[in-house]
C-alpha cells in the first residue's frame, strides 16, 4: 500500500507585471473554504478558464486527507494567481 504525503499548507501567490505582490501560507485545512475566500471577480474569471475547478474545490470538503497538488492557476495580462497545497 502506497502512503501518500498529506498537505500541510495552502499557498497563494499573486504577481503583477512579473513582480510578486502577495504570498500567503495557511494551514491546508483552509483549502476546504477556498471558494468563500476568493474575491468574486477573480472567482468568475477562474470559472471561465477552469470550469471543473468549483466541483474540485467542493470535493476538498469530503477528502479525509488533503494531498499536495496544484489547485489552480489564473494567468491574465498583468496578473497571475497560483494556488496550491504543499
Amino acid at each position: 500500500m502506497k502512503i501518500m504525503k498529506e498537505a500541510s499548507t495552502l499557498n497563494i501567490r499573486i504577481t503583477r507585471n512579473g513582480v510578486e505582490k502577495v504570498r500567503l501560507t495557511f494551514p491546508a485545512i483552509a483549502a476546504r473554504f477556498l471558494l468563500e475566500l476568493i474575491p468574486a471577480d477573480a472567482l468568475e474569471r477562474i470559472r471561465q478558464t477552469t470550469p471543473a475547478l468549483e466541483a474540485e474545490l467542493k470535493n476538498l470538503g469530503s477528502e479525509e486527507r488533503l494531498q499536495p497538488r496544484d489547485l489552480f492557476h489564473l494567468q491574465e495580462p498583468e496578473r497571475q494567481i497560483q494556488v496550491w497545497l504543499a
